[in-house]
C-alpha cells in the first residue's frame, strides 16, 4: 500500500513538472498551426496589399504617416488629443487644418473648436 501512495505522489509531481516546464510560445505562429515571419525577420511583409503600413515598428507593420503611437517614426507617440496626420502629432481639437480628423479643414475664417468648425 506504501508503494502505490509513493507512487502515486511521484506520478503527480513529474506531471506538475512536465506542465511547468513546456512552454509553448504561439507568437510567429497563426491558428492553423503555419508558422510566419515578422516585420522584423522580414521587411517586406509590410509591402504586401494586406498591411497595415509600409514601416516596421516594434515587430508590427504600420503606417508612421498617421499611426498615433509611431507619428513619424517608431516610438514617436502623440500626445492625448492629438492625432497624427502625415506623419505629424496635430492638435485635432483646435487646428483648423485638421479639425476633429486629418485634413478637415474649417471653412476661411472658421475656427476649430472641440474638434468641431465654428463651434458656438
Amino acid at each position: 500500500m506504501r508503494f502505490f501512495f509513493i507512487a502515486a505522489i511521484l506520478m503527480m509531481a513529474l506531471v506538475v513538472s512536465n506542465a511547468e516546464d513546456s512552454s509553448f510560445n504561439f507568437r510567429g505562429v497563426n491558428r492553423r498551426g503555419i508558422v510566419f515571419a515578422t516585420c522584423e525577420d522580414s521587411p517586406s511583409v509590410c509591402l504586401s496589399s494586406s498591411s497595415r503600413g509600409p514601416d516596421c515598428c516594434s515587430k508590427q507593420c504600420v503606417n508612421i504617416k498617421s499611426h498615433p503611437l509611431h507619428c513619424g517614426g517608431c516610438g514617436m507617440a502623440c500626445a492625448f488629443a492629438q492625432g497624427c496626420c502625415n506623419g505629424m502629432c496635430v492638435d485635432v481639437l483646435s487646428d483648423a487644418e485638421n479639425c476633429g480628423g486629418c485634413g478637415v479643414k474649417c471653412e476661411s475664417g472658421g475656427a476649430c473648436k472641440f474638434g468641431m468648425c465654428s463651434y458656438a
